[in-house]
This record gives C-alpha cells, structure tokens and sequence, in this order.
C-alpha cells in the first residue's frame, strides 16, 4: 500500500481526521480526528497491476528501482509500443509521476490505462490516490468502492477503502475492511493505526493497546502513531502512567503544528492530574 496510508482515524464522535505523512509505497496512517495531526500528502497505498512476475516488466522494475526517469521512461516506452494500453507499464509511469508530484501527468497516465482496462482494481486504487491530491475526497471514496467491487480482497483497495471510512467516522464499515489489511500486511503501519483507530471506536480497546506495542518498535518517530496511542491509554484506557511519556514524546517530535502541541499538552495535563 501506498498509503497511507492515504489513509486517518477519528475519536468516537466523528470529525474529520488528518493524514498524516505521504505516499507509502509507501502509505502512511491517517491520524486521529482528535489528534489533528499534520497532512503532508496521501494517506494511500499504492497497487501494481498484475504481471509483475512476468519476466517482460523486470527491465522496468529495475529501472523503477534505480529512481532514473530517463530510464523509466526508456523501458515503459518499449512496452507501450509492443501494447499502447499495457496496464502495468502505464501504471508505472503514473505513479513515476504522481511521486515526483506531477499528479496532472500521473491523471493522464492512469485515464489512458483506463481506456482499455476499465475493470483493474489495481489502476483504480491508484486513480483515487490522485483524486485525494487533488482534494477531491468524495470522487477517490467512489472509485474505492467501485475497485472493491471489482476486486473485494485487494490488500491496497481494503486499507484505503478502510481508512477513508475511518477517517469519516464510520467505524462499522471500516472495522472488517482494515481487519483484512491488517492480516495481509501486518507490517504497513498505516494500515496498523487505521485499525487500531476502528478497533478502539468499536470499544476494543485491548487488541488496539497490543497493536500499537507493536508499532511503537519499529516506528518511533511517527506523531500520529504515538499521538493516538497516547489518546487511547489515557483517554479510553485510563492509564495515564503509561501514556504520559507518549504524550511528551509527541511534543520533541513536532515543534511547529500548534493543535498537534495542544492535543499533547492537554493530554500530558489529564495523565499528570490522574497520576496525583
């Protein structure tokens, strides 16, 4: 998944939640509503089109591995001349562009996979990733739904479809579908906090309290992680001995967002008074 994570979490009562990170290829979690955490790109994660194992694509995925656009280009070209609709080759190139942040030539790109691939969950994944950069929400949720339909055990479509639904609040929808990220990818951590997110909306505290133990070894500089680990612990859980130190973390992490500080002060002032 390439985002993520885009994708971001709300607190129980549904406001609407921050991505926090870029594209993850990278996905990066949607942070919780109340934490406000920072946006800096899509929460989403990014889908290959299949035949990736095809040996005709390894010249272009080394050349998407070297990070040359000349020879991305070079390879991707080969390709579209044998098959000017070739899904992968498009989808590499689109996404090529979408990281550099030339998400116009990345929409083009993806509309001229469409025109013979109507039906690739994959590309629209990865269409909705740019409808999210372009600010248009609403329009990326449908084509998520659409590549469901086409595709309902897509590990990249369940944990963005997921997390856009976490971040409206909808908690019931995204409980199942970030279930099904989760097991597929236990390791994407935009995918882990989205559903540590559902899990807490939906009262299960406990397995959201392991998930984040988890993430906190392999993540330690990650705000929203640690933000909304701290709101669970002493928020929902009352253990304000052991978020407190979460909550001040998050404040040597982020020195420049005033709402992210503020959600850590007061959160640090709740554990405190409770520690009295």
């Amino acid at each position: 998944m390439v985002g993520a994570a885009f994708l971001a979490g709300c607190a129980g009562g549904a406001k609407k939640g921050d991505a926090e990170g870029g594209p993850r290829g990278e996905a990066d979690a949607f942070a919780d509503a109340e934490s406000h955490s920072p946006a800096k790109g899509s929460p989403m994660a990014e889908s290959q089109p299949s035949g990736g194992a095809d040996r005709k694509y390894q010249p272009l995925s080394q050349a998407l591995r070297s990070g040359s656009e000349s020879a991305v280009v070079a390879e991707a070209s080969k390709l579209l001349a044998a098959n000017g609709g070739d899904p992968v080759a498009l989808n590499a190139l689109a996404m090529f562009q979408f990281r550099q942040g030339r998400v116009g030539a990345a929409k083009i790109l993806l509309e001229k996979a469409f025109e013979k691939n109507q039906n690739n969950a994959s590309l629209l994944n990865n269409f909705a990733l740019v409808q999210i950069a372009e600010g248009d929400a609403a329009a990326a949720l449908q084509t998520l739904k659409k590549a469901y339909r086409i595709d309902d055990r897509n590990p990249d479509v369940l944990g963005n479809l997921g997390s856009m639904y976490v971040q409206g609040g909808d908690y019931a929808k995204a409980l199942s579908l970030m279930e099904q990220a989760y097991r597929a990818n236990k390791k994407n951590a935009a995918v882990a906090v989205n559903y540590a997110i559902a899990l807490r909306a939906n009262k299960n505290y406990g397995k959201a309290e392991d998930i984040y133990k988890e993430l906190v070894k392999t993540n330690s500089r990650d705000v929203g992680l640690h933000l909304n680990y701290a709101i669970l612990l002493i928020d929902y859980m009352n253990k304000g001995k052991e978020g407190l130190p979460l909550a001040i973390k998050v404040k040597f992490l982020e020195t420049e967002r005033k709402d992210v500080l503020d959600r850590a002060n007061a959160l640090e002032k709740k554990a405190r008074g409770e520690l009295k």
